[in-house]
């Protein structure tokens, strides 16, 4: 099966689109085009060659200054980021009528080897944007003179903080002003099936129509780090490993939400397990642990609760119909948010159950009886969400705000309506306190 390549405009975060390309190359995925904006269009231009290796030492090793000619102050003002250091930047670019981007230019000619793209079969575009004739220009590789590879790489990449680019007496601006992910260069390629990897940069996205392709998005909206010119060296990494996984994932060897797992038996062996093997009484005090009850009167406050805390599920599941299986990964991955345990990691079932025991437990442990107390007193006071007291609202999301719920429930110290309230509210603190629930049943933990 044959793919078109699109990557994504974002500066330093670039390095994800690097771990992606990894793990297509590990998977033996076929690409037989590339099409980039901006950093998307200088890694396609390194993906072509082939040389995974030194693209990984490349993106490891870069700065602000083999891009930018700065002074150490100004590329420390960048890797901290934040607003004052983008404004006393801005102030930068301003005093220096733009930025010189020469060692960029001079790091290009390095690592990008023209003739070897050019012969490549796999076919190359670009995009830049025309100051001069103020319209979109793109370019695939046939269509860009010989010898001018490196400028019109520049040319897509070129930040208004730099000094102007020129080409032929055009000036160019990065491509991210008028197409940042170009679909529109992959709908008339000659493969069916896209990938898109989106760096979630800011930058015009141009709409194509895609009806006709298989497309496969890779993106993380949660975890990826940086900003356009912070080269911190540990983002660096971190998007690359990030990228990596989230590759895997996208082609179904892994599994997960927010979260990594191992594609295996085991998850149905567990659901086995711990859910097909549920009494009657069990999911009765499910229900209870959750607000339902199981009376005709109750039967519409009911339903939105369960339609509640099954959207959640759902939604932490990535399926459209959700499955027993994918119930229980869903519902694990809840609960480990909550405890803060890592993400940016391959777990397999079983190793993830006991993170989440290790952890809870090391929070149970600490517990502050007091403040246990203090918190039975808000909550029981509470029968609906305008009697929502403040202070417990600021600690929901708190590791021990989850072991105090689940205790409450426990020992029935919380009412019914208050739990009601959680569950339409907070459905993530219900899922993560019946896990807690069913962990101290089955001998895990000890919440009494």
């Amino acid at each position: 099966m044959k793919y078109s390549l699109v990557l994504g405009g974002g500066g330093a975060k670039g390095s994800y689109e690097l771990g992606v390309f990894k793990a297509l190359k590990e998977m033996n995925i076929e690409i037989t085009s590339i099409y980039g904006t901006s950093i998307g269009a200088l890694n396609g231009a390194l993906f072509i060659q082939g040389d995974i290796d030194r693209a990984q030492r490349l993106w490891s090793e870069i700065t602000a200054r083999d891009v930018m000619d700065i002074e150490e102050n100004i590329e420390s003002l960048l890797e901290v980021g934040g607003i004052s250091s983008t404004l006393e930047f801005m102030m930068h670019v301003i005093s220096k009528r733009g930025v010189d981007i020469t060692p960029f230019k001079r790091l290009l000619e390095e690592v990008v080897d023209e003739e070897s793209i050019r012969n490549s079969p796999i076919d190359f575009g670009i995009v830049t944007f025309s100051l001069d004739d103020f319209r979109p220009v793109k370019l695939c590789k046939s269509d860009i003179p010989k010898g001018k590879l490196i400028d019109y790489l520049i040319a897509s990449s070129a930040l208004p903080a730099f000094k102007k680019h020129t080409i032929e007496d055009k000036v160019f601006i990065d491509g991210a002003f008028c197409d940042n992910i170009p679909l529109s260069l992959a709908v008339n390629g000659d493969a069916s099936n896209i990938i898109v990897v989106d760096i979630l940069s800011p930058g015009i996205v141009e709409r194509a129509d895609t009806s006709d392709f298989n497309v496969i998005n890779i993106k993380n909206p949660f975890e990826l780090k940086g900003s356009v010119l912070n080269f911190n060296r540990e983002n660096i990494i971190f998007n690359m490993n990030l990228g990596y996984i989230d590759g895997k994932k996208a082609f179904g060897y892994l599994r997960g939400y927010r979260y990594y797992f191992n594609v295996d038996g085991s998850i149905y062996d567990l659901t086995k397990k711990y859910i097909s093997s549920l009494s009657s009484k069990d999911i009765i005090n499910i229900y209870n642990y959750f607000g339902i009850e199981i009376n005709p009167k109750e039967i519409g406050i009911s339903k939105a609760i369960l339609d509640t805390i099954m959207n959640t599920l759902k939604l932490y599941s990535g399926e459209n119909i959700i499955s027993k299986e994918s119930i229980l990964r869903a519902s694990l991955e809840i609960t480990a948010d909550f405890l803060d345990i890592p993400k940016i990691k391959v777990y397999n079932i079983e190793d993830f159950i006991k993170e989440i025991i290790k952890s809870i437990n090391e929070v149970l442990f600490n517990l502050n009886e007091e403040d246990y107390l203090d918190y039975i007193k808000n909550s029981v006071l509470l029968t609906d969400k305008k009697k929502m007291s403040k202070a417990l609202l600021d600690s929901i999301n708190k590791k021990s705000n989850l072991a105090f719920y689940a205790k409450s429930c426990r020992l029935e110290q919380t009412t019914l309506p208050f739990r009601k309230v959680v569950s339409r509210l907070y459905p993530r603190l219900s899922i993560a306190a019946v896990v807690l629930l069913f962990l101290d049943k089955e001998g895990y933990i000890t919440l009494i």
